[in-house]
């Protein structure tokens, strides 16, 4: 009697299941997967993110011509009162030569006195001990002699008590007698002679070298 009320009492939980949906049943596990009779949710597929469009790169700006008269020196232009005194194609070490220590634009010493081709000076210390009074390439502007001058060489004596420094100024006289380059030497010598350092690239300019074919090119107002 036991056994006959439970089977009657699980039809009972069958047949109740049917009745309140006919399309149920007791499905515990399948292989098959869910009935044909079953619809499946929709699974929502999430969209793509958009890019973010990348700032542009900043473009460097167009280089502007510098106005008329404006210096094209890295810093600003400093007046010295020097000892200026010359060297010659005759004197240079070695003799008979144009040899230079530190060339900046030039390989040997030259140069016609303008802002873009100076002429080379030598100075104080050595630039092989990195000693030199200014460094290679520093930019001169001598008002007694009207030229623009570039270190370029070493070697040349200390400068007096009371001067800014000393600047030994190639004179050249290649082609001419040492008469000549030591008598234009003499001329541009003096101390507390004025000198530029970092000059503008707008003063006047009497071209060519100090020693010139047995003249000396320098201002009239020149010793």
């Amino acid at each position: 009697m036991l056994v006959l009320v439970a089977c009657t009492a699980l039809e009972l939980v069958i047949a109740a299941s049917a009745s309140a949906d006919p399309g149920a049943g007791l499905w515990f596990h399948s292989d098959r997967g869910p009935s044909s009779t079953q619809a499946l949710a929709p699974v929502p597929v999430p969209e793509a993110p958009h890019p973010v469009p990348e700032p542009p790169a900043p473009q460097p700006a167009a280089p502007q011509e510098p106005e008329p008269g404006t210096s094209l020196a890295r810093n600003p232009a400093k007046v010295l009162h020097i000892w200026l005194t010359g060297y010659s194609f005759q004197d240079n070490t070695p003799p008979g030569s144009a040899i230079v220590s530190a060339p900046a634009v030039h390989r040997t010493a030259g140069g016609t006195g303008t802002y873009t081709d100076p002429i080379t000076v030598a100075v104080p210390g050595h630039a092989d001990e990195r000693t030199m009074a200014w460094r290679s390439g520093t930019l001169f502007y001598l008002p007694t002699v009207q030229r623009y001058a570039i270190v370029e060489d070493s070697g040349a004596s200390p400068a007096p008590s009371g001067q800014d420094g000393h600047l030994d100024m190639w004179v050249d006289g290649q082609g001419d007698s040492k008469t000549a380059s030591d008598r234009c030497m003499d001329r541009i010598t003096g101390v507390g002679i004025p000198a530029i350092m970092d000059p503008p690239p707008d003063q006047p300019v009497l071209v060519g070298p100090i020693t010139s074919n047995g003249s000396c090119l320098i201002p009239k107002n020149s010793n």
